[in-house]
């Protein structure tokens, strides 16, 4: 795991840091949670009922319900503009569509030492998922959010 971390310039505390842990109340100051898979969403929303957790439900996602945001140009792009960064481009270029028509709600739980091939698969999946993230984030940004951050 660390060596693909090498690969696409990921730093090594970053893999061996431990999760973050979810605590209820985050659902009050955010309004957009992520989560890896299902099991995650249901362990967020857990308690909740009716009313109340209709409303929380809508901030939690799936990060891998943004693969299919963007366009297919859009994650194939190039130059200043562009979401994937060279290195991430070529990853995911070859099974692009692949990939995007194949997401799995649950991208969480292979490790690099049981199936290197699935774990290489999951790993394309969430750099097209947090790609699209990304441009969602983008497009959903006001047009005036620097001015906003500066009052």
């Amino acid at each position: 795991m660390l060596g693909e971390g090498h690969r696409l310039k990921i730093s090594s505390h970053v893999l061996k840091q431990p999760s973050a842990q979810f605590s209820s109340d985050l659902l009050d100051h955010f309004d957009l949670i992520l989560a890896m898979d299902e099991q995650m969403v249901e362990a967020m929303l857990e308690g909740y009922e009716g009313e109340e957790r209709e409303y929380y439900a809508r901030k939690v996602f799936l990060l891998s319900s943004f693969a299919t945001y963007p366009s297919t140009a859009q994650l194939t792009q190039t130059g200043g503009l562009a979401l994937l960064e060279s290195e991430l481009r070529e990853c995911v270029a070859l099974e692009l569509e692949t990939l995007r028509n194949s997401i799995k709600p649950s991208i969480a739980n292979v490790q690099p030492n049981e199936d290197f091939n699935n774990w290489l698969t999951m790993t394309n999946h969430i750099i097209i998922s947090v790609a699209g993230l990304v441009a969602y984030l983008i497009d959903a940004n006001p047009d005036d959010l620097e001015e906003q951050w500066l009052d």
